[in-house]
């Protein structure tokens, strides 16, 4: 199988790493990006730079897109759509008359697992479809970029059934637990839900810490004792060494999750429906990237922080 990557940030460049172990299932790994120096790590590797999406596109068998938010996925498709692109991939001579399938798009199936409305979404599936015949399906990602170089995510597959028989194999690569949601959309909502659920616990963690603080309770101590009670789940159990200081990667960006906290909200408030522990973290990370200095801080210091000053 020949995968192709487009977005190699954080959560992409932990997806290439991962497949090229996996030279028994994929075959190739090829990448995309419009910055060819931010990803010399990853062709050391053995990913193979390709020039242009067009070029991706064609010899690859799955696309799997990696992005911030909707605005890259539409600037993507709107590059693909350019005609001067696709006649150029046509050859000299030839008219669009010509064409007959310019990214051999009838067995492409395009995986796009970032966090985005799950309307917008669903449309891009329409889109892709219509324009390429290319199989676009949503299948967000739960977990940190470690989880999926490790290959212990979760994945929340929305799309057509037979997108998902050809692409569990190579999800299974990246996820010990892979959900098919149903149709398009589908698993976005899954995922915005488990986010509204992960992240509110996340801002009542660190409450609860600064209410024991504020107590006069040692620190270590509050945090090992709530991280070995009913109120932990694994989300806050790898973020053991944040609550207590000692740890400077970041793995929870508060943009990240203003974003995804907004797109839960939104949805709720289509569906006429009250997603209050939702709508309270959100106001907790306004607050944060309203008053703090963000810098590479994690959300959870970043949230202890400000629950000291607010």
């Amino acid at each position: 199988m020949k995968v192709g990557l487009i977005g190699l940030g954080n959560m992409g460049s932990a997806i290439a790493e991962n497949l090229l172990q996996q030279k028994d299932i994929v075959t190739c790994v090829m990448g995309y990006t419009r910055t060819r120096s931010k990803v010399l790590p990853l062709i050391d590797q053995g990913l193979i730079y390709q020039e242009s999406l067009a070029d991706l596109l064609q010899h690859s068998d799955v696309i799997i897109s990696s992005l911030f938010d909707a605005s890259d996925l539409k600037n993507i498709f709107e590059q693909l759509k350019d005609p001067a692109i696709q006649l150029d991939k046509l050859g000299a001579g030839k008219s669009r008359d010509d064409e007959v399938s310019l990214y051999q798009a009838s067995h492409l199936v395009w995986i796009d697992v970032s966090t985005i409305d799950p309307d917008v979404s669903i449309n891009f599936a329409k889109l892709f479809q219509g324009n390429f015949s290319i199989q676009f399906v949503d299948a967000p990602i739960s977990g940190s970029p470690i989880n999926v170089k490790e290959g212990k995510s979760t994945i929340f597959f929305g799309g057509e059934k037979n997108a998902f028989n050809k692409t569990k194999t190579l999800l299974n690569l990246l996820a010990s637990s892979i959900y098919y949601m149903g149709e398009n959309g589908s698993g976005l909502y899954m995922k915005l839900a488990v986010n509204g659920l992960m992240l509110s616990g996340l801002n009542a963690f660190c409450e609860s810490l600064v209410f024991c603080e504020k107590l006069g309770i040692d620190k270590k101590i509050a945090v090992d004792a709530m991280l070995n009670s009913a109120g932990t789940s694994p989300f806050l159990q790898g973020r053991k060494d944040y609550f207590l200081g000692e740890a400077e990667k970041q793995l929870s960006n508060p943009k990240i999750m203003k974003k995804d906290l907004n797109l839960a909200n939104s949805v709720a408030s289509k569906l006429g429906i009250s997603f209050e522990s939702a709508g309270v973290t959100e106001n907790s990370v306004d607050f944060l990237l309203e008053n703090l200095d963000i810098g590479n801080k994690d959300a959870a210091a970043l949230f202890i922080e400000s629950k000291r000053k607010n």
